[in-house]
């Protein structure tokens, strides 16, 4: 009986702490009753850079540089990796969205060249565009852009909905428990 008391108390603390790291978990809690649509495109990595583990959607982490106008996330299989991640955020940007996957050499960012703003359909502003995840984005407007950068996966899928390179199938084991 007392076995059990300790696993009642170990678990959860090991939990807490990040050791046992559970795919899927966000360090925000989403309201689960809400339908969400099936996720068939993610436009980022697919491949966590700490585990090399499948990505979960719900785990990322925010990349900025405010100053070049280069936004983007790097997504996770959990969030208890952020923590290692975010020790090299500009090594991991550069990584993903800034490096070909096939030669390794340096990639200037894909402009999708759209010229409808993608957040209210007007017609584009030349010096209205930030990166995001290695693609350059073009808006009517910067409250447009910065709108975007609050939930921006919608908004590309209208921008590249039948992109094959960032076609996603989520893990169908994404609720075990990984250990790290």
């Amino acid at each position: 009986m007392r076995k059990i008391s300790i696993l009642r108390i170990a678990i959860p603390a090991l939990f807490l702490a990040g050791i046992i790291c559970v795919p899927g978990y966000a360090e925000e809690k989403k309201d689960k009753t809400a339908e969400q649509p099936a996720i068939t495109h993610l436009y980022g990595n697919h491949s966590c850079p700490v585990t090399g583990e499948p990505v979960v959607p719900d785990a990322s982490i925010t990349y900025e540089n405010k100053e070049k106008g280069i936004f983007g996330r790097i997504y996770l299989c959990c969030m208890p990796c952020a923590k290692k991640a975010k020790k090299n955020l500009d090594e991991l940007y550069n990584k993903f969205y800034r490096t070909d996957p096939k030669t390794g050499k340096a990639i200037e960012p894909r402009d999708l060249k759209n010229d409808k703003c993608p957040m209210s359909g007007e017609p584009v502003d030349a010096k209205a565009h930030i990166e995001y995840n290695g693609m350059i984005i073009h808006f009517c407007c910067k409250d447009c852009a910065e709108e975007f950068l609050k939930d921006p996966e919608p908004k590309l899928s209208k921008l590249l909905p039948d992109a094959k390179e960032f076609e996603f199938t989520p893990n169908p084991e994404g609720d075990h428990h990984k250990m790290h």
